[in-house]
């Protein structure tokens, strides 16, 4: 992007983006690989992944067959400031077909009138099935589904629904600087954690999201990118990616026990019960390195998965310890996994990591030495099922 174009757009603390490195006082660096064709133009709608179009879109791929083909589904071009306005990683389908995203407002600096934080989208498909060609307006009512005065913006990342009906949307909250209720954001190292809690789909499907867990200090556990899965008795099996202290920023990984707790222990006085941190479960037993947003699987055989760039393992015991799955290859960057009705196990990946697209690749995934141009940014998949033996 030309910088005087990029120059235009300004976080919410008044700093203008700039390709610039270092940044100048007054600018925040954006890579140039980073902000990609976002603000280019759309796409031409077409079924078929644009080849030569310098334009960024959401592509969703189907399969009939197991995984064994994948075609088209949709794609849905946008625009953004920011690499990760749209990214899917969190979309979540309801039993009816209704479809729910979130979009990054923060991502979206360039567009003045809407929300500049996590806004949480329906898309509902019509009595024929067929879905609309376009998602709700952004900013329309009830998609802001975090209306505490005390917080400033909030980001979510991963939705996932219980054994009970109940969802829960797993992300981070930043408060006001100062604690006030308006004004700039509090930098990332005063967020913390943050867990809403819905009631059942068509509460999820209203935008009716509850605060689900107390608040955790930076003393305790400094704030980043987490996943959780509920255990047997309803409590909830936390895997964190955050970092060793605040003055030292060396990426780890905790896990932790979330306890289930009744409505009156909820920061929102709901009735959809929340979770509360048991300290005392707060470490690494499973001596898992830092391997970017952690991803787990709650499975139909009562076991949890753990997928990694560094590894892949399991839990029949609460996390308590973990086993390395014997012959399995890692995963690629920043996988999601689902089971489908038939036990069979899905988990896509990326290969390029946070690569830009055109620019030097930061990790040895293509088989040359780091620094070499020779990106070759793809999606893959695994598929396997599990054999317990013992059972599990």
């Amino acid at each position: 992007m030309p910088e005087n174009l990029l120059n235009l757009f300004k976080l919410s603390d008044g700093r203008s983006y700039t390709h610039i490195s270092p940044a100048p006082s007054g600018y925040h660096y954006l890579d140039k690989g980073y902000d990609y064709y976002g603000l280019s133009g759309n796409c031409p709608p077409s079924p078929k992944l644009p080849t030569t179009q310098k334009c960024s879109e959401v592509v969703y791929l189907k399969s009939t067959n197991s995984g064994r083909s994948w075609s088209v589904w949709r794609t849905d071009p946008f625009q953004a400031i920011g690499m990760s306005a749209y990214a899917p990683q969190d979309i979540i389908a309801l039993p009816n077909g209704s479809l729910i995203r979130r979009v990054n407002g923060d991502d979206l600096q360039n567009l003045r009138r809407i929300p500049h934080t996590a806004m949480l989208q329906i898309l509902k498909p019509k009595a024929s099935g067929v879905y609309p060609a376009n998602w709700p307006a952004l900013g329309a009512a009830g998609q802001v589904v975090v209306t505490d005065p005390l917080i400033c913006k909030y980001q979510v990342s991963r939705i996932r629904r219980l054994k009970d009906g109940r969802y829960i949307a797993l992300g981070q909250a930043w408060p006001y600087v100062g604690g006030g209720t308006s004004g700039s954001c509090a930098p990332s190292d005063k967020a913390t954690n943050m867990l809403l809690v819905a009631a059942s789909a068509s509460a999820a499907e209203r935008g009716q999201w509850k605060r689900g867990m107390p608040d955790i200090a930076p003393t305790v556990l400094l704030p980043n990118e987490w996943d959780a899965a509920q255990l047997p008795n309803g409590d909830l099996l936390a895997l964190f990616r955050t970092q060793v202290s605040a003055t030292d920023r060396t990426q780890i990984r905790k896990q932790a026990i979330l306890r289930a707790k009744p409505g009156s222990s909820c920061p929102d006085q709901g009735t959809s019960g929340c979770w509360v941190m048991d300290q005392a479960t707060l470490g690494n037993p499973g001596n898992f390195p830092h391997s970017g947003h952690p991803e787990l699987l709650a499975t139909r055989e009562g076991v949890i998965i753990q997928f990694a760039t560094t590894g892949i393992s399991y839990t029949n015991n609460s996390g308590a310890s973990w086993i390395t799955f014997k012959g399995m290859t890692p995963t690629d960057y920043y996988p999601r996994s689902i089971q489908d009705a038939n036990g069979d196990i899905y988990v896509f990946s990326h290969v390029g990591g946070d690569d830009p697209y055109g620019g030097t690749e930061a990790q040895n995934y293509s088989g040359k030495k780091p620094g070499q141009t020779a990106i070759n940014q793809s999606i893959t998949m695994q598929k396997f099922r599990l054999v317990c033996d013992p059972p599990c």
